[in-house]
């Protein structure tokens, strides 16, 4: 993408008709006017961003949403769509509320009470984490708390699942760690490090296990031709269904 010679100008708000069918739809939409030279659209969490070029009037742009019209309309609908499942993923950090751990939905237990030592106590028993603390009636104090267990279970997990792996491989990474990513979720370095992203422990199991076993692949094949999948395939047999799996989960959306 080419480098804008100026700054973009200031969004600026504005509606107007557009017909599907048998139906108007207002469609509210922000314009940007830059330095490229045609007419993009991007829907996203601010709605729909026209960009356009300065030399353009409003007339032309209102007549490329018009064009855009079945497009748009599908769009925005896939993304409401996509607001409400993420909204129904996201964690709740309450007392009642859930997480996910390994594709199951937890439901948190919280109890508050004084601790001379400030420590945290944690309980997984069934589909119920029971999280007992100083500050157990926080939101913000229990997210990070809940945040830090989650982190200590995949640390553990992950390494018994890169062990495995690496021994059905017979290549070994020079090392590894956690990160933080939240649609990466996993990285190989041409030196053997490997990062996974800790945010897989929402995930079953085999989405777990696809991740790490492609990471491991890559000791052998840091690349994604034949050989590397049939590395993968040699260590994870039924790596399909969990990749496929994974790619219906975009960025900000875990497990329903």
């Amino acid at each position: 993408m080419p480098l804008l010679s100026r700054r973009p100008q200031a969004r600026r708000g504005r509606a107007v008709f557009i017909q599907k069918g048998q139906s108007l739809h207002l469609v509210e939409y922000s314009l940007r006017r830059s330095a490229r030279k045609t007419i993009g659209f991007q829907i996203d969490e601010r709605g729909l961003t026209i960009s356009a070029p300065r030399w353009v009037p409003l007339r032309d742009i209102e007549d490329a949403i018009q064009e855009k019209n079945r497009w748009i309309v599908e769009k925005q609908a896939e993304w409401r769509a996509f607001e409400r499942a993420r909204a129904r993923s996201a964690p709740h950090y309450a007392d009642g509320g859930h997480i996910r751990l390994l594709g199951r939905r937890v439901t948190l237990r919280c109890n508050s009470y004084a601790d001379r030592y400030r420590k945290t106590h944690y309980l997984l028993a069934g589909d119920e984490l029971w999280v007992a603390g100083p500050g157990a009636d926080d939101p913000s104090w229990l997210e990070t708390r809940v945040t830090s267990w989650l982190k200590q279970q995949a640390r553990y997990l992950f390494e018994l699942r890169l062990a495995a792996f690496a021994d059905a491989l017979g290549r070994y990474p020079s090392g590894w760690a956690l990160s933080s990513a939240r649609s990466r979720w996993g990285s190989c370095s041409q030196d053997g490090r490997i990062l996974l992203s800790w945010r897989l422990i929402h995930f079953p199991l085999r989405i777990v296990d696809y991740v790490i076993a492609h990471e491991v692949a890559h000791l052998a094949e840091m690349n994604h031709g034949p050989q590397f999948w049939a590395t993968l395939e040699r260590i994870l047999p039924d790596y399909r269904q969990a990749r496929d799996e994974l790619q219906r989960y975009p960025d900000g959306l875990l497990p329903g």
